[in-house]
């Protein structure tokens, strides 16, 4: 950051347009006297908590006001009485008159505070009530969302962002409001912004702050938990200006964030990181932060004198809430830290705390705290990956509850164990407590709960490859994200549809909804969620082989992580564009960025993320046939996956070892592995991977020539397939079939189900696997002697390798067709192939095959008489070939001219074709290649020219 030289006129200018955002420190001076932010903490602790843990909490700097509110509401504080203590102070300090006064000459203020200051010195400088809104209510909010238009009207607005328990200009009860706010603002919203949460807000945000200059005050960079969210969503306000406190009432300075700094991924403490992150978005041109004294400031900036009450405000707040709000009894004075911690992911804390909960509701026989702390106990367990510790604590907990009847009160605990056993693979056992979760929520007002749990209940159906069941439960899930304008749930939902249809293989209808949930991410500047689906669209054109149009929005996610600083979502994001580099057979980058994804991992310390990133390595490594570096790999996998008790991980790691047996040979191994995989799938209920599992041990059978017990495996994938309606897997079961019959020689069937599989492809507009599917048909037909039928399905699935930008694939086909073509005789087509074959080695800078290829230009003009043509692609093939090691680069000079003398020989040239063939010979020596056909070949050529020449 650079001190730039500006005074306080040069940044409130009289021409410009301000915009305030208000925080809890423009409260504290004189006369107001409201406790700050952290004061008002440490009184809720010192009231609520047990005192040793009082005092450990306060050491904490990020705990935020409120969710401890949320907890005290839950738990001690119904009516939210707290708030009432804002309420009583009515003597605004110089700040607030100056805020009073910048709303009354056309600025605009929000606030997020609590009191009613602002508004009393509205009304005691002298605007009258019936000229002032106070924006509280969601329907205010739609209703006055334009500023600007409503001052031109004659009414002056002040917006109480985090809501108020009254209006008092109109003296209506709008508690209903903050209770609303303080649950959206309330436990693990951490992160998110104003119109994440409060979707209805967005618009007000755009006009409230477009074209205008943002003034920061009273925020320390540590109460600011949605504020900072929101800032760097917004993208039309011209600059920032953050009024950064301090006591020293001479100090004035002003630093401004340069683009370096926003470059820079160093720790730039609390605020100054905030100034860089808003800076880095890119939609600002100035980020400054002024340190001055804020009173001091407001005194210059002053137009009137306000009328200061003389007397200062003076009420303890814990003497205050001691008076007002029924005590805690001593469980709950462990239980409000212990949620604490727990939030804050303490959980040596939340332990300690739930301990103490234990011995009191056993010493007291209180059966239902007792099954609400075993219950938390089980959720720190879970945290810990203590899978077997959570199940029994969970399950303890229900039992209880069940025995009290009041289990009906607690889907939340059917809904942990629903989420253990999807997480530990036991996915029919998950959507038993998942659907009794759903079902409790029927008898309670709770549509957001609803709509996660059916979102929950879609996704373990999807991976059981329900497709239908779980298409049914998304869609119940969307209609009440509708009902409840809820844009963060249906975004959330839109993706799991986009996920459903890409599993299906419905490409066309997975990008739509990613797009849709893209639109509304965008919209509520929800960049974490943004960059999910960066990375889901990117999958997309991966798996459809398009690898330079995945990497461009893996890419972008990249990009977007990295402003944010989403870590975990930046660790996924490596891992993508690891993937995509082994696609491109660039194993470096590829292992790099996987290096990148595993560190980050550790630092998270996502143990089972983790083992996704070792199986990850030790694919690259298969796909280099380093096989025994693979397994390495995939033993590290293995041996993480039994330590965490992760099944469907661990399933999978024995399914890959079961690969690298199959690759090296070791048939019979590879099955063994094979049926572990096979059987904890079968224990987890996941038919589709029994279906994948039973697929491999079907070609583990084929490639030892076992045809017959390869196909009562692929027939049994098929049931399965049936059984689950998957009719993408059932195709890649055919492709299996088709490969089977194809190397027994039993062509027809070959055909017959290769057919089947292309249809399915079709159907499902799978492109990548329908220029694969093609492929094989077209070798099937050509290998009959249907050149035709064959060239005609390589021209088809060139066309999509062309689409998907998929060189490899183009190689294989371009050779296909331009040697059929050749064999046949359609020397034109095939000079086509060969031109294009040669194109596109001179971009990969393959230059043997280049070389080559320049070659088999030169033939086919020459068949085709065109001899000259013939002749430079034969000397672009030598030429080429200067690059090349000795031996080779000797024996395409040698081949290549031969051709040439060939072609002058029989144009009668005999003493040029003669000189050529003496230096062919020259460089087939020099290889020490004289006993080769080709040698051979030249000898003769020499002999004939010399005849000619006698």
């Amino acid at each position: 950051m650079k001190e730039v030289d500006l005074e306080v006129e040069d940044i409130f200018g009289s021409n410009q347009n301000f915009t305030f955002l208000i925080g809890a420190g423009c409260s504290v001076d004189s006369p107001s006297c409201q406790p700050a932010g952290k004061v008002m903490i440490d009184a809720m602790l010192d009231f609520a908590c047990m005192g040793t843990e009082a005092e450990k909490i306060k050491s904490l700097d990020n705990l935020r006001f409120e969710a401890l509110v949320e907890i005290l509401r839950d738990n001690l504080d119904e009516d939210l009485k707290i708030i009432d203590f804002y309420g009583i102070c009515d003597s605004p300090n110089t700040q607030h008159f100056f805020l009073a006064d910048m709303i009354n000459r056309g600025h605009f203020v929000m606030t997020t505070n609590f009191d009613y200051l602002i508004e009393h010195a509205l009304i005691q400088i002298g605007i009258p009530k019936e000229e002032l809104k106070i924006i509280i209510t969601k329907k205010q909010f739609e209703e006055y969302s334009d500023p600007e238009n409503l001052f031109q009207r004659g009414i002056k607005t002040l917006y109480k962002i985090h809501g108020s328990k009254k209006d008092i200009i109109e003296n209506i009860d709008t508690g209903d409001t903050l209770v609303a706010t303080i649950e959206a603002f309330g436990s693990n919203k951490e992160g998110l912004n104003v119109f994440q949460v409060e979707p209805f807000k967005k618009e007000l945000f755009e006009n409230i702050t477009k074209n205008r200059s943002i003034v920061v005050m009273g925020y320390s960079g540590s109460d600011d938990f949605d504020v900072v969210p929101t800032l760097k969503a917004l993208q039309h306000f011209r600059d920032l200006i953050w009024i950064n406190y301090v006591s020293d009432k001479d100090h004035f300075a002003v630093f401004e964030v340069e683009e370096e700094d926003a470059m820079n991924r160093e720790d730039y403490g609390k605020i100054n990181q905030i100034l860089v992150d808003i800076k880095r978005m890119g939609f600002t041109e100035h980020v400054y932060r002024v340190d001055v004294n804020t009173s001091q400031l407001i005194t210059r900036l002053m137009k009137l004198s306000p009328p200061i009450n003389e007397l200062d405000f003076s009420m303890n707040p814990l003497e205050w809430l001691r008076e007002h709000i029924e005590p805690p009894g001593k469980f709950l004075e462990y239980y409000i830290p212990h949620k604490i911690f727990l939030e804050l992911g303490m959980f040596d804390d939340a332990m300690r705390c739930a301990e103490e909960m234990l011995k009191i509701t056993e010493d007291l026989d209180d059966q239902e705290n007792k099954a609400t702390t075993l219950s938390n106990i089980g959720t720190i367990h879970f945290n810990r990956s203590n899978f077997e510790q959570a199940e029994d604590y969970f399950t303890r907990a229900l039992k209880i509850d069940e025995e009290l009847g009041i289990a009906y009160k607690n889907p939340a605990t059917y809904a942990s164990l629903g989420k253990l056993k999807a997480d530990t693979g036991r996915y029919e056992e998950a959507l038993d407590y998942y659907q009794h979760a759903l079902k409790l929520t029927e008898n309670l007002d709770a549509d957001n709960s609803r709509a996660i749990y059916l979102n929950h209940i879609g996704n373990i159906l999807q991976n059981l490859g329900k497709y239908e069941e779980a298409s049914s439960h998304y869609n119940r899930a969307l209609r009440l994200n509708d009902k409840t304008g809820d844009l963060s749930g249906k975004s959330i939902t839109l993706n799991n549809i986009g996920s459903l249809y890409y599993d299906k293989g419905d490409i066309p209808n997975a990008l739509d909804n990613y797009l849709k949930s893209l639109d509304i991410d965008t919209q509520l500047g929800n960049y974490v969620g943004e960059a999910s689906l960066y990375n889901n669209i990117g999958l997309i054109y991966y798996d459809q082989g398009d690898i330079s149009e995945a990497v461009n929005w893996f890419n972008k996610a990249l990009e977007l992580n990295e402003k944010v600083g989403n870590k975990n979502t930046q660790s996924i994001t490596y891992g993508n564009l690891g993937l995509a580099y082994q696609h491109l057979k660039k194993f470096d980058d590829a292992y790099k960025y996987m290096v990148q994804s595993l560190a980050i991992k550790k630092e998270l310390n996502l143990d089972a993320e983790k083992g996704t990133i070792l199986t990850n390595i030790g694919n690259l490594y298969f796909e280099q046939e380093n096989y025994d570096e693979a397994s390495s790999w995939y033993e590290k996998a293995l041996s993480l996956n039994e330590e965490l008790g992760n099944l469907p991980s661990k399933a999978i790691t024995l399914n890959n070892i079961g690969t690298v047996k199959e690759r090296k040979g070791n048939y019979i191994e590879a099955v063994k592995y094979y049926e572990q995989s096979k059987s904890i799938f079968k224990q987890l209920g996941n038919k589709l991977s029994i279906l994948t599992i039973t697929n491999n041990i079907g070609n583990s059978f084929r490639k030892r020539g076992e045809y017959k017990v390869a196909l009562e495996y692929f027939n049994d994938s098929l049931k399965i397939a049936d059984e689950l309606n998957n009719r993408p897997e059932m195709a890649n079961t055919y492709n299996a079939i088709g490969e089977l019959y194809s190397e027994q020689g039993e062509y027809a069937n070959a055909l017959e189900i290769y057919q089947k599989a292309l249809s399915i492809f079709q159907e499902f507009n799978n492109i990548a696997d329908e220029a694969l599917c093609r492929n094989s048909i077209g070798l099937l037909n050509n290998a009959l002697g249907k050149s035709d039928i064959a060239i005609e399905h390589w021209q088809s699935a060139l066309k999509i390798s062309e689409d998907l930008e998929n060189k490899e694939w183009q190689i294989i086909l371009l050779n296909s067709l331009s040697q059929t073509c050749e064999k046949i005789q359609e020397f034109h087509k095939a000079l086509e192939f060969y031109t294009k074959l040669a194109t596109i080695y001179e971009v990969i800078e393959d230059f043997e095959q280049l070389s080559t290829h320049f070659g088999n230009i030169a033939n086919m003009s020459n068949k085709v008489g065109q001899i000259e043509v013939a002749i430079e692609y034969y000397q672009n093939a030598i030429k080429i070939a200067e690059k090349l090691e000795d031996d080779v680069r000797l024996v395409k000079r040698a081949k290549y001219s031969n051709r040439i003398g060939i072609i002058q020989f029989k144009k009668g040239q005999y003493e040029e074709a003669l000189a050529i063939f003496e230096d062919s010979l020259k460089n087939i020596q020099r290889a020490n290649l004289e006993d080769t056909p080709l040698a051979e070949s030249i000898r003769k050529n020499i002999n004939a020219a010399t005849k000619k020449l006698s």
